[in-house]
């Protein structure tokens, strides 16, 4: 009878046992890492993945770098191992007639005004090369272009008249070639820097009185330098794009009825050297405006993002209220 009960309660502790959770004792303590590694590794995966691959981005970001290597600046010119190259290839996309006409149709047609609406003003932009002599504005000066802007396909209605002057780009820090000794780096590389000069009150008067004749800047007598003021801090950096560009209506503010588009071929970016700058207004005393601007430019547009706020109630001046850039298609 004891035996029968001893043999019972077995039974009832094995039960009793598997009914139990089991308790896991983890074979091996993990040790977590004190800084999280996926951030970087994911970075080389992408950047690895990206050259493995032979499509226009990888070739323009190539061919960037070997143009950033060729850059030279020799005697107070800048120039490329081949004598032309970037320069002159921007030079020839950088003048002749822009104005943004389609994107304000298309914007018109779907009831969006422009100002507060969020729409565009049409705008004419006319880039005319200036022949000047060497050094009129800055001792490392390369070229001038003179940049004249009005509304709704009306000459006679110009809302600013500007002097643009090229220079090479400030130093940059890069990577040294082993090599040669030279130094490399990762694109967007400036090749150039555009200064913005506006014309002193007096002569600003001369030109309205004779239509903004550009002509009146390449007379023998006329001293340049005498007649315009730089907007400091307000200058532009050029410099290759090698993104992939999509027109659409976030982008540039094209209409919802427009099939966006990519942008193909050669195309500059400009960005200002240092994000924004502060000027004095000429049109309204005490008056200090805010600039921001970014551009690009193809061999068929001019895209130009310029926004001017007033630095005391923050209210837009001129500029696009959704922050869309003017789309200027090229008309010669």
């Amino acid at each position: 009878m004891k035996v029968g009960v001893r043999e019972h309660q077995k039974e009832e502790d094995v039960r009793a046992t598997m009914a139990r959770p089991m308790e896991m004792q983890p074979f091996y303590k993990p040790v977590l890492p004190r800084h999280n590694l996926l951030p970087p590794l994911a970075a080389v995966l992408c950047l690895l993945l990206l050259l493995s691959r032979p499509d226009a981005t990888t070739e323009a970001f190539v061919l960037h770098l070997r143009q950033a290597k060729q850059w030279r600046i020799q005697g107070g010119a800048t120039t490329t191992e081949d004598g032309d190259g970037l320069l002159s290839h921007f030079r020839s996309f950088f003048q002749g007639e822009f104005d943004n006409a389609v994107q304000v149709a298309s914007e018109r047609a779907q009831g969006i005004e422009a100002g507060l609406g969020g729409g565009h003003e049409q705008i004419h932009c006319v880039l005319e090369p200036l022949e000047l002599a060497h050094g009129v504005l800055g001792n490392d000066s390369l070229f001038c272009v003179g940049a004249t802007y009005y509304f709704d396909g009306r000459p006679d209605a110009v809302f600013r008249c500007r002097v643009y002057s090229f220079h090479p780009p400030p130093p940059s820090q890069g990577w040294e070639d082993e090599e040669d000794g030279s130094s490399f780096f990762l694109p967007p590389l400036p090749f150039a820097e555009m200064r913005l000069h506006r014309f002193t009150p007096d002569f600003e008067t001369i030109m309205r009185k004779n239509n903004y004749d550009m002509r009146l800047l390449q007379e023998p007598c006329n001293q340049l330098a005498q007649v315009v003021e730089e907007l400091t801090g307000c200058s532009i950096l050029w410099s290759v794009c090698t993104e992939r560009i999509v027109i659409g209506q976030d982008i540039v503010g094209n209409g919802e009825g427009e099939r966006p588009e990519v942008v193909h071929g050669a195309r500059f970016q400009g960005e200002m050297r240092e994000g924004f700058c502060l000027v004095d207004s000429q049109r309204e005393a005490n008056v200090r405006l805010k600039i921001e601007d970014d551009l690009l430019l193809t061999a068929d547009m001019l895209s130009v993002n310029d926004r001017g706020t007033d630095c005391r109630t923050g209210e837009l001046v001129y500029g696009n209220h959704q922050g869309l850039p003017y789309r200027m298609q090229r008309r010669r």
